[in-house]
């Protein structure tokens, strides 16, 4: 007769009744019981000793676990939380190895105790489709691309500030954030100067194409990367609506909206070192785990390419016909205005013949357009060319 599930207990008193009874032996009690003869003496001597108490089921968790935190670790665990309150255990570990040269515990255990603590906020698990997602480009060294964008604006002094962010793709390091009242081309023409200044030229620079980065003109071109182009450096934008074809400065602007942002400061002055504090730790302090829980500073290196003194001039093959943008965005071609971007005006492009008689528009290296001799019709290319 197996233990009851429902009630174990009063199998035990039972069988203890039939002990003292002394009714049949053993063997047969464990065969009528289903439990072992090994059993039967261990409840018998629990009985002797406690009484029923010791007929109660016990914990089977070790008394003296050997994953346990000890309260030094325990202590300086809740500190580094405090101190990061968005920081995972994976990174919280990783610090605390980083500061103390020892050998810490499992992030799973940390996870846990830091459970218990009340110090882990739940998350609510998002689910996405990435069938049709197309990501951004691996960069393998420092430089190869830049991604620039504005943070959503929040109010600060009751204006909107909007913080100008400027990242490193390959080594995630944080050139820029700084907070502006407007998303004028002008301010972030002064950021980006003082950047190139400091860390010199990118190949390229990836963005939305939001203004003042992009627009919807001929190559999306805008102000700001016409002079991008003047300085050899690639506009390069993600697709209209598509936030996730620049995965890695998006998953930055929620840290930093986290850490950063909310609430607001009670002054520009006192955001402004709210950013300052956050880049420096992003960049020196936090690991990340997509570069194996090391920080940016790890692998970022400055760009071999200085910032010229004097913004260069456009210049085209001797083959090219060259013709100049009016302030109106046109250019006189067969005897007739040609429309081609506001964004070009008072500048010069090139137009190429090629074999069928019509010509291809060019921007410097940035291939652009086709212009038909005939039809004398401009024709957008969908995804213009870089064509050094």
């Amino acid at each position: 007769m197996p233990w009851k599930e429902t009630c174990p207990m009063q199998q035990r008193i039972r069988l203890i009744e039939d002990l003292i009874l002394g009714k049949l032996n053993i063997v047969e009690r464990a065969k009528i019981y289903g439990v072992s003869r090994s059993n039967i003496y261990k409840w018998r001597k629990r009985f002797l000793s406690e009484g029923l108490a010791g007929l109660e089921e016990l914990s089977r968790s070790p008394h003296n676990s050997p994953q346990s935190l000890d309260e030094e670790v325990q202590k300086e665990l809740i500190e580094l939380k405090h101190a990061h309150p968005t920081w995972g255990p994976k990174k919280i570990v990783t610090l605390m190895k980083r500061n103390n040269g020892i050998e810490c515990p499992a992030p799973s255990s940390v996870g846990e105790f830091l459970k218990k603590k009340g110090l882990v906020r739940s998350h609510r698990i998002r689910y996405r489709n990435t069938g049709n997602e197309q990501r951004a480009c691996d960069y393998s060294k420092p430089n190869e691309c830049w991604s620039i964008d504005f943070k959503g604006q929040f109010y600060v002094e009751k204006a909107n500030c909007y913080p100008l962010t400027l990242t490193d793709n390959c080594s995630r390091y944080l050139l820029r954030c700084k907070g502006l009242r407007s998303t004028a081309r002008v301010g972030v023409i002064e950021v980006l100067e003082n950047a190139f200044e400091e860390f010199g030229l990118p190949i390229s620079i990836r963005s939305d194409t939001g203004s003042p980065f992009g627009s919807s003109g001929i190559g999306r071109l805008t102000r700001l990367n016409v002079w991008f182009i003047k300085l050899n450096i690639q506009p390069v934008f993600g697709r209209p609506g598509k936030p996730q074809d620049n995965g890695k400065h998006e998953r930055m602007h929620l840290t930093l909206k986290n850490e950063a942002c909310l609430p607001g400061s009670a002054s520009m002055v006192m955001q402004q070192k709210a950013f300052d504090k956050f880049r420096n730790e992003y960049n020196f302090e936090r690991p990340h785990e997509a570069l194996g829980q090391l920080c940016p500073a790890s692998f970022y290196r400055k760009s071999g390419i200085r910032m010229p003194t004097i913004t260069p001039i456009i210049t085209y093959p001797t083959s090219f016909d060259v013709r100049h943008v009016n302030k109106k965005g046109e250019i006189a071609w067969l005897g007739k205005r040609i429309f081609i971007s506001e964004a070009l005006c008072d500048e010069f492009i090139g137009l190429d013949e090629r074999e069928d008689g019509n010509f291809e528009v060019y921007f410097g290296p940035m291939y652009l357009a086709v212009l038909g001799r005939n039809n004398r019709k401009l024709t957008r290319l969908v995804r213009p060319e870089w064509r050094r």
